[in-house]
């Protein structure tokens, strides 16, 4: 009997297409990202026009880093950076100017963003605080200040003890807003870093008292 010829063996077919080396670094990126947010490898493989396969073996593999921007970030130079903390510290008017006002206001020509002029900042010592509020004082108030601190700055302790201190707040109703300055730690009372504190017509007042380590009353009305 005749025999049979032996039918060809198929060739070795190519690389399959569905394995992860033929994803580009993007597109497993896309994948890993879609997958988080929640899409089903189907519908991962028909928008990107891919194997199911092929999104397993992506999604299965270590996480991918996004590319960094290329580029440089803009930065100021030192020139600009002096230029810019001179303004800043000129007026009460510039410390409460925000960064992103800096940025968009006097310092628009230099084409930079409000996290260029804060990091320029910040590197110089400064942040965002919350303004102190006192009182405005005259001339004639510091000199009379002045001239109690130098008569009592050689009192002994036993003399302070003898003193009886007092102090009043008052809470009002309303919203309230707070003042931001933009200065460096320790410069809470530089004249340019407080605002004035306005004496409120309506409100509860608090006021109490001390003498050396003894409490002495607390009182509380309301203020018409």
């Amino acid at each position: 009997m005749e025999s049979q010829p032996t039918p060809p063996r198929p060739s070795t077919p190519p690389a399959c297409s569905d394995h992860s080396q033929h994803l580009t670094r993007d597109q497993r990126l896309q994948v890993q990202t879609l997958r988080l947010a929640g899409h089903t490898h189907k519908f991962i493989a028909d928008l990107l026009k891919i194997t199911e396969r092929q999104v397993g073996y992506a999604i299965a593999s270590e996480q991918v880093t996004p590319k960094r921007r290329e580029g440089r970030p803009r930065t100021l130079t030192e020139a600009q950076v002096d230029e810019l903390e001179a303004f800043v510290r000129s007026s009460r008017r510039t410390r409460q100017m925000s960064f992103r006002q800096l940025a968009h206001g006097p310092f628009n020509a230099w084409g930079v963003s409000h996290k260029v002029i804060a990091r320029a900042l910040q590197r110089r010592g400064y942040a965002r605080r919350v303004a102190r509020a006192k009182p405005p004082l005259t001339e004639d108030v510091k000199d009379l200040r002045l001239e109690w601190a130098e008569q009592h700055v050689n009192w002994e302790l036993w003399q302070w003890w003898r003193v009886l201190w007092s102090d009043e707040t008052w809470v009002t109703g309303g919203r309230h807003h707070r003042r931001w300055v933009t200065r460096k730690v320790g410069e809470e009372l530089e004249p340019t870093c407080v605002i004035d504190k306005v004496s409120k017509k309506a409100g509860w007042m608090f006021w109490a008292c001390f003498s050396g380590s003894t409490k002495g009353p607390s009182l509380f009305w309301e203020k018409e």
